[in-house]
């Protein structure tokens, strides 16, 4: 349900942007992420329309001119696909909550806007526009890469979380590439609709990459923007690793996997990770939670959701800072 709504006149022109953040119970960080883009660029904060999709046990209180909706929690991509056709915008600008912006953000959102609208009419329009990220001291955070392969899965084995998923890209000039993080994401809308959104068998992880990809297929180009800047406060990479997290991302990569990829290499990508799973059940039993959800996950008979009581099942106090892995 929606609360602090102000809906928008019939006659009023639709705003150029729809900044959705999803928050799941971080209404902190939310509300400090709202009050930096009206305190750097109060001007353009008014023009864009601003809307929080809450699904965690905790929200947001009211904020002047904020939208809140209050959902359960089925998933990123779901929370951003619950209200788009909602959103009045021409194009929507996915965000974390914990995402803070850098001066001039909103600015470089808006040009960037501006130009997927402008290009919609050409041979091969631009549907996705990531941005540069940062970590929380101001280090460049990955935010681009290249679609995962068997031979890329392997290689990233032996690198860090930090590293594994990304591409370098340019520092001062749009640039091409297979996908963007979710993180912080520009979509122009008629590219998100044409894909019926994000699809939701992903609750958490990779559904950026499976969008890009689809996107490429359907014709759109993505592109990374490192005029644009904003800090990603807690990223994957630098997250306690707990076993709930692992399976959700063993399980996203194996979907994208499956989805994408030829059958050999999806099984290869399973086998590998239920050898893991299986071995890392000595420490903690568990990871045979894991296991079980590659197991399903190759069944015919698998659904696509997510087991919610499998997942909320599993003891989250275990810190698995060793475990390697392409998530």
């Amino acid at each position: 349900m929606p609360s602090n709504s102000s809906p928008r006149s019939a006659m009023s022109p639709a705003p150029l942007i729809s900044a959705i953040i999803v928050n799941h119970d971080q209404s902190n960080a939310t509300l400090e992420q709202l009050q930096t883009h009206m305190r750097l660029e109060p001007d353009l904060f008014a023009r864009v329309e601003w809307i929080v999709v809450s699904n965690g046990t905790t929200h947001p209180s009211p904020i002047p001119g904020v939208t809140i909706f209050i959902t359960p929690n089925a998933g990123y991509g779901a929370a951003i696909n619950g209200v788009a056709s909602s959103a009045q915008g021409e194009t929507l600008l996915a965000m974390n909550a914990d995402i803070l912006p850098e001066p001039g953000f909103l600015k470089e959102a808006w040009d960037a806007a501006n130009a997927l609208v402008q290009s919609r009419s050409t041979h091969s329009p631009i549907g996705l526009v990531g941005f540069r990220l940062l970590d929380a001291d101001g280090s460049r955070q990955g935010s681009a890469g290249r679609f995962p392969t068997l031979g890329r899965f392997l290689l990233g084995l032996g690198r860090s979380r930090r590293s594994r998923k990304y591409s370098p890209t340019h520092d001062d000039k749009q640039t091409e590439v297979d996908w963007v993080t979710g993180a912080c994401v520009l979509i122009d809308r008629p590219c998100f609709e044409s894909l019926a959104g994000f699809d939701e068998s992903f609750f958490l992880y990779y559904e950026d990459v499976d969008l890009c990809w689809r996107a490429h297929r359907k014709g759109f180009r993505v592109q990374v923007n490192p005029r644009a800047k904003c800090r990603h406060l807690f990223p994957y990479h630098a997250r306690r690793l707990t076993l709930r997290m692992v399976y959700v991302a063993r399980r996203a990569l194996l979907l994208y996997f499956q989805k994408h990829r030829p059958k050999w290499e999806s099984s290869v990508v399973a086998r590998i990770a239920r050898l893991e799973s299986w071995a890392r059940a000595k420490q903690h039993p568990d990871w045979k939670r894991v296991g079980q959800m590659i197991d399903r996950l190759e069944s015919p008979s698998e659904q696509a959701a997510i087991d919610l009581t499998d997942w909320l099942a599993i003891d989250d106090t275990h810190d698995e800072r060793g475990t390697r892995g392409q998530t």
